[in-house]
């Protein structure tokens, strides 16, 4: 029986609210490492898969269960933390095997530290170019099937960050009134909204939002809609809040 993969970023849940939305009557299901991201399509009626059909952190139609986590590698996304990770890794590998590297990777303290490890100031230079974590742009993404009026789960700072953009698409347009989503930050002692997005009604051209705000480890960050159409609710939400390690 073939399977749904989830592939985009951490986990995803749909809540059985979210599916009556739609006129589907289902039980809340989740994707995530327990079960490997993949759902058979024999836990869904065609109507939800048609509606995870439409939507792209969804593949149907797929053999098995998935073994990790990939994120969509495609369009403006292409800049995600997993893409990051690989073209490090790959950069690591190649010198590895032209012998610039020595595979002693698990001595260094920091990885600032690889330049210890390669035979020329030339090689080093360009190792920390390659591997400049602290400058790593990276997209927090927040979505659902379909906009719900209330806030988000959060995302926590694990280190210093900058938000620095918000941007919001949709693939179906709100009806009757806009879809308003307000970016919020938590400086660990209140929440506040740092920026706000709106897509109009009938509209399904993307919004954004230039932001500069400064995070420390434990701050939050979460979304809160407070307009999703009041004649018919945007659906296939995805805001991406753009932070930047460092």
């Amino acid at each position: 029986m073939p399977d749904v993969w989830f592939v985009g970023r951490g986990s995803r849940t749909i809540t059985a609210y979210q599916w009556s939305t739609y006129g589907v009557v289902a039980d809340t299901v989740t994707w995530n490492s327990y079960n490997a991201w993949s759902i058979p399509h024999g836990a869904f009626v065609q109507a939800q898969l048609d509606i995870l059909d439409n939507d792209a952190e969804f593949l149907i139609g797929q053999t098995g269960p998935r073994s990790y986590p990939r994120p969509i590698l495609a369009g403006e996304f292409s800049q995600s933390g997993y893409a990051y990770y690989k073209a490090i890794l790959d950069a690591y590998n190649d010198l590895v095997d032209q012998g610039i590297i020595v595979n002693e990777m698990s001595q260094l303290s920091d990885v600032s530290d690889i330049g210890l490890a390669i035979g020329t100031a030339e090689d080093a230079a360009a190792v920390r170019e390659i591997i400049n974590i602290e400058n790593l742009v990276v997209p927090v993404r927040f979505s659902t099937p379909v906009a719900v009026i209330g806030v988000s789960p959060s995302d926590r700072a694990y280190n210093d960050r900058t938000i620095i953009a918000a941007r919001m698409r949709v693939s179906s347009a709100p009806v009757g009134s806009s879809l308003v989503v307000d970016v919020q930050h938590f400086n660990g002692a209140a929440w506040g909204t740092i920026g706000t997005l709106t897509i109009t009604s009938g509209s399904v051209t993307e919004a954004s939002v230039t932001l500069n705000q400064v995070q420390v480890v434990g701050n939050l960050i979460r979304i809160n809609c407070t307009s999703a159409g009041s004649t018919t609710a945007a659906t296939g939400v995805a805001v991406d809040v753009v932070v930047t390690n460092g």
